[in-house]
């Protein structure tokens, strides 16, 4: 029992860390959109 509780608090800590860095990589990528009005100023 106690393994598979392991295991299941791993993949919980796996899928936190994932969604953070999706959410990271979402934040970037808005800011790149965001920016390229200015860009085509230039």
């Amino acid at each position: 029992m106690s393994g598979k509780t392991a295991s299941t608090t791993n993949n919980i800590a796996q899928a936190r860390r994932t969604v953070q860095q999706l959410r990271t990589e979402a934040s970037i990528e808005r800011i790149k959109v965001r920016a390229h009005p200015y860009l085509l100023l230039f």
